[in-house]
This record gives structure tokens, C-alpha cells and sequence, in this order.
């Protein structure tokens, strides 16, 4: 009886020695809040890539808050209240499930002075345009990889709209 009390004592600390080694071999996902988050994806139309227009990327980019969000549309400046939840319920932002973006402000584009300095036509317009239109409403927020963050609009659409982020913070 001693023999299988230590034999199932070994097996316990080796499984928990494997548990640990799985959790320090897990991927460490970037914070939602804190980092800079590009905008590297707007998905409005099934038919379209959703890829940003050349001459636009890298322009678009949002900071969260647990309960604001600053950026730039790539021509205006963004400012807004948002509130994360898990599973209908509030809750931090890392453990959230699901955004809302409660109301957000965005500057008219021949007033806002980007850092860029650069004119608000093309594809920056264009992105410009599709922000002012998504940033509103409920999101279901999912974690693809470590670096990015996919904020998908809640509705009864088979091809919701969506907004792709990327962040080179870990």
C-alpha cells in the first residue's frame, strides 16, 4: 500500500511539472490595453479582401483604455468611452470577450492636423470613411494570435463586419 501511495504521489508531481512546462510554453498575448493597435483589416463586403488600400497603411491605429479608446482614423482623431464584458457580464479588458464602443468622436478630416500631415483622399480617405462607420455598436472581440485582436460587429449578418489589429508590443 506505501508503494502506490508514493507511485501515485510521483505521478501527481509530474503531471504538475508537465502543467507547468505547457503554461511556460503557452504564447504571451499582448495587452488590449496599452499598446498601439494598427489597423491592418476592415472586412465590410464578403466579395472584397479587406485589406487596406496601399497608400493607407500603417496610418490607422487604436490605444484602449479599460474604458476609453484613442487613435486615428490615418486622417482624424479618434475619441471615445467603450465597456468590455465576458460572457454578458463586465470585465477588464484581457479577459473580455466582447467590446462596445458606448460613443465615440471623431474629428472632421480637414480639421484634425494628423501627425502625418498627410491629405485625407484615396485609400486613407477611404479608411477614414469605413472607421467613421464601424466604430459604434457591440463587438465580439477574439485573440488569433498573440499580436492581434479581431473586433467582429455582433449581428444576425452571416459575414459581420470586422476590424483586424495588429500590435508589435508583447
Amino acid at each position: 500500500m506505501r508503494r502506490s501511495r508514493y507511485a501515485r504521489a510521483a505521478a501527481l508531481l509530474g503531471g504538475g511539472a508537465a502543467a507547468a512546462v505547457l503554461v511556460a510554453c503557452s504564447p504571451e498575448y499582448s495587452a488590449v490595453v496599452g499598446p498601439t493597435w494598427q489597423v491592418t483589416g476592415l472586412y465590410t463586403d464578403p466579395g472584397e479582401s479587406g485589406d487596406l488600400p496601399a497608400d493607407a497603411a500603417g496610418r490607422a491605429v487604436l490605444s484602449f483604455g479599460e474604458g476609453t479608446v484613442t487613435g486615428s482614423t490615418g486622417c482624424s482623431r479618434i475619441q471615445g468611452i467603450v465597456r468590455f464584458s465576458a460572457e454578458g457580464s463586465p470585465a477588464a479588458a484581457q479577459d473580455a470577450d466582447a467590446l462596445t464602443f458606448d460613443r465615440v468622436d471623431i474629428e472632421n478630416a480637414e480639421n484634425a492636423g494628423d501627425a502625418s500631415d498627410a491629405p485625407c483622399v484615396g485609400g486613407a480617405a477611404h479608411v477614414d470613411a469605413t472607421l467613421r462607420g464601424l466604430l459604434r455598436g457591440e463587438y465580439s472581440l477574439s485573440r488569433p494570435s498573440e499580436a492581434e485582436l479581431v473586433l467582429t460587429q455582433r449581428s444576425e449578418a452571416v459575414d459581420a463586419p470586422a476590424i483586424r489589429l495588429t500590435t508589435n508590443a508583447s
